[in-house]
């Protein structure tokens, strides 16, 4: 099953023109197409500025996520967002460059419509505009509208704010961008969209306008893979070091490599051993540094996040 992703932005609005949302789109779309190492991910569509007029915008997000073939879809917009109307009525709708007043653009509402109706088995939205977080709205307990199994968004700003851009990048944009070169990668380097949100909203200072997700998912799927901080083969290898959860690893000098008596298949699974710490997976015994348990010939031991893997391993998920 395919998976693909249309990226919409525009600075050359005729009033209020842009600087850098063009490129955040490109930028993020980049990355999605290609997972570490360059194999393929995401089959890609970008469209910009006089493309994205009222009708195109409407055709493309009705092409993509009436795509039967897909079982991800992901639609990105960068530019302005507004709410139009008398209050308490207002509509948010993301503006087109060709919008005239009374018609400014696709409203959210009918956005999230076209995603709810999707075959796809996950449904991404992800939005880098001024009252993006009018979504949260529309999604109210008194709302006629609801979150579709399977559907996320992912948005800059709460209703009623403003995003934000900083030395030609859209603020919010930019920590995506580096959320999926890495930044959000689990342990084995996947990133998820609650990955995203979580890079995000741990990396905004308190004066940044605050990000919002939400999310109807029985399961996240992998938007991309990026670096790993251990590689699966060095998680195996943990699970046979380790034969069960709790087992305590022993060390002695032998294993460190700067010790008289280290031996080089010892001072080879400490190196193992400190990757594994780093990625806080495995802990020293009664001291804080490996070097010292391998010297004062302690053990280590699996942490939580450590004992899940192995569980992964033991049934082969990995």
């Amino acid at each position: 099953m395919g998976r693909i992703a249309l990226f919409t932005a525009v600075d050359q609005y005729p009033t209020g023109p842009l600087q850098g949302s063009v490129a955040d789109a490109d930028r993020i779309r980049s990355l999605l197409a290609h997972h570490e190492g360059d194999a393929a991910n995401f089959d890609c569509r970008l469209i910009s500025n006089a493309q994205v007029t009222r009708s195109n915008l409407r055709h493309q997000i009705q092409q993509l996520f009436a795509n039967r073939d897909a079982e991800l879809t992901l639609f990105f917009f960068a530019g302005h967002g507004l709410l139009t109307g008398p209050q308490p009525h207002q509509q948010a709708v993301l503006k087109t460059i060709d919008s005239v007043p009374g018609d400014e653009g696709v409203p959210m509402d009918w956005l999230l419509g076209q995603a709810n109706a999707s075959q796809a088995k996950e449904r991404i939205i992800i939005l880098d505009c001024c009252h993006a977080g009018a979504i949260d709205q529309l999604l109210a307990p008194n709302s006629s509208i609801a979150l579709a199994e399977g559907v996320s968004v992912l948005a800059a700003t709460r209703s009623g704010d403003a995003a934000e851009e900083a030395s030609g990048k859209g603020i919010f944009s930019d920590h995506i961008h580096a959320a999926l070169d890495g930044g959000a990668a689990d342990v084995r380097g996947f990133i998820t969209t609650a990955g995203l949100f979580a890079y995000v909203d741990e990396v905004m200072t308190p004066w940044n306008k605050r990000p919002l997700y939400k999310a109807n998912v029985a399961g996240l799927s992998r938007l991309r893979r990026a670096r790993h901080a251990v590689a699966d083969d060095d998680l195996r290898r943990m699970a046979i070091l380790f034969p069960s959860p709790d087992h305590e690893y022993p060390l002695t000098p032998e294993y460190e490599r700067t010790h008289a008596s280290s031996k080089p298949e010892l001072m080879e699974i400490l190196d193992l051993l400190q990757k594994l710490r780093a990625a806080r997976l495995v802990e020293p015994i009664g001291t804080p540094h490996m070097y010292f348990a391998a010297m004062q010939s302690k053990s280590c031991r699996l942490l939580p996040l450590g004992k899940a893997y192995w569980q992964q391993v033991r049934n082969n998920r990995i």
